[in-house]
């Protein structure tokens, strides 16, 4: 996507599995996160992000990597990985900036963020 505004929307984007590129543009949520990664890979280029709900437990990057079988029966990670490159998040001192489970990860570039905290697990 290029110079797309999601505005206005609970949630912004949910890939639960596939790629997604976002560059420049911009997501105004009001509910659970603005990108939330299953599987897969995002990357977020020249982008603001702004929370405009009241909810403390909002996010703006949530990885959610599940774990699955393998052919040999052992469990393995998938693999789900966001890349933000010079991106503003503004939070409004309510929403989390960053959430990870399960062996994802979130690398973040020449970022400006407003008034939020990280949590990693």
């Amino acid at each position: 996507m290029v110079d797309t505004t999601l505005k206005e929307v609970a949630e912004g984007m949910t890939i639960v599995k596939g790629n997604v590129s976002m560059d420049k543009g911009s997501i105004e949520f009001k509910r659970e996160h603005g990108v939330l990664l299953k599987q897969g890979s995002v990357l977020l280029t020249n982008m603001s992000m702004k929370y405009m709900g009241n909810d403390s437990d909002a996010t703006f990057l949530k990885v959610e990597a599940d774990s699955v079988v393998d052919k040999k029966g052992e469990r393995v990670l998938n693999t789900a990985n966001i890349k933000a490159i010079g991106i503003k998040i503004d939070g409004q001192a309510k929403a989390r900036g960053v959430y990870v489970t399960n062996g994802g990860r979130v690398m973040l570039l020449w970022f400006r963020c407003v008034c939020f905290p990280f949590y990693v697990l």
